[in-house]
């Protein structure tokens, strides 16, 4: 994700789209190369705020649950964690219960928390972003201690309706017919931190780190008719997914 890093935070982008020895040859397709900012040439402060429209989804209705309280950063809190008798039992376990033990075990998943809010709506996209750096110089031989610092993020909803259709091959029969509204709320949040020093003109050794989050949460509604079994089918289907990344690098070039 691009805009994990802001612009004044890039110090050149590299895109290598053959096979080259000092390079990992785990890819497929090409490596981007982003280089970030260690040494800024002046102090600097930058703040930015963004938003966007979408006519298929900004102020369309929506629909949410009630989450976390961190979600908003791209972070589950565990909220949603599983209750530990029900992590405990192996599928085959958990397929062996009695009626009467499948209910109690129910019972121990909070239901207020996957309640949906029908009455929400889709917000605008938003993104904030706020980078800064410092170069001084230390010494004599025009030595230079700097960093760069930064922190970003954005938000964004979407709805897709779309229909699902499923025929067997053979006869050609129609197994079942389902309309399907896909909502999804989308979150990038990054940290950036670097620090520079340059010795004696030719000499800089300079620590690299970044912190980013990307997650989506998403709420699947579908309604239709299963024809093999005869009956109308109305399902909920909820997924969140939060990925994190770390990078620390201690590079120097001489």
């Amino acid at each position: 994700a691009f805009d994990l890093y802001p612009s004044g935070m890039l110090d050149n982008l590299i895109i290598t789209k053959t096979a080259q020895p000092d390079l990992p040859g785990e890819f497929a397709g090409g490596i981007i190369q982003l280089t970030t900012r260690d040494l800024p040439d002046d102090n600097f402060l930058e703040v930015g705020l963004g938003t966007s429209f979408n006519t298929a989804t900004t102020f369309q209705d929506f629909a949410d649950y009630q989450g976390g309280g961190l979600e908003w950063l791209g972070v589950d809190d565990g909220t949603r964690a599983i209750p530990d008798e029900i992590a405990a039992l192996t599928p085959a376990e958990y397929r062996d219960l009695g009626r009467d033990a499948n209910g109690e075990l129910t019972q121990l998943v909070n239901s207020d928390l996957w309640a949906l809010d029908r009455d929400a709506v889709g917000m605008p996209g938003r993104s904030v972003s706020i980078s800064g750096g410092f170069n001084k110089g230390v010494g004599k031989n025009d030595n230079r201690f700097g960093g760069i610092f930064g922190l970003s993020y954005s938000g964004s909803d979407s709805r897709v309706d779309y229909e699902e259709d499923n025929y067997t091959g053979a006869a050609d029969e129609r197994v079942y017919e389902f309309d399907d509204i896909e909502l999804k709320r989308s979150v990038t949040t990054g940290l950036l931190a670097n620090l520079g020093f340059r010795f004696n003109g030719s000499n800089e050794i300079a620590l690299r780190s970044s912190y980013s989050i990307n997650a989506d949460d998403k709420i699947v509604l579908r309604e239709g008719f299963n024809f093999l079994d005869g009956v109308q089918s109305q399902r909920r289907y909820y997924e969140y997914i939060s990925r994190t990344l770390t990078n620390i690098a201690l590079t120097g070039e001489h």
